[in-house]
């Protein structure tokens, strides 16, 4: 499965192969969270945003409030009505 770590490891090798200063350091928490925002934007569900993005908590709310789950789905009938 893809998991945290081994995207992490992808990308570390790939900045240490270009020799980038970051390659030991380098995070994948922000790809989590910008794919919390794109998922909720799409319009999954709060529960499959959380159990697909392994949150342990309701912190995925922080970086996808609910506000954005009924955005993309009102813009939508709107436009199409």
């Amino acid at each position: 499965p893809m998991t945290a770590a081994r995207v992490t490891a992808l990308l570390r090798l790939a900045l240490h192969v270009m020799k980038h200063p970051a390659a030991t350091s380098a995070t994948v928490h922000s790809t989590r969270r910008s794919g919390a925002q794109i998922c909720a934007k799409a319009g999954a569900t709060q529960e499959d945003v959380e159990t697909h993005g392994t949150w342990a908590s309701r912190a995925s709310e922080v970086y996808a409030p609910k506000r954005l789950y009924s955005s993309i789905p009102s813009i939508m009938s709107k436009a199409f009505k």
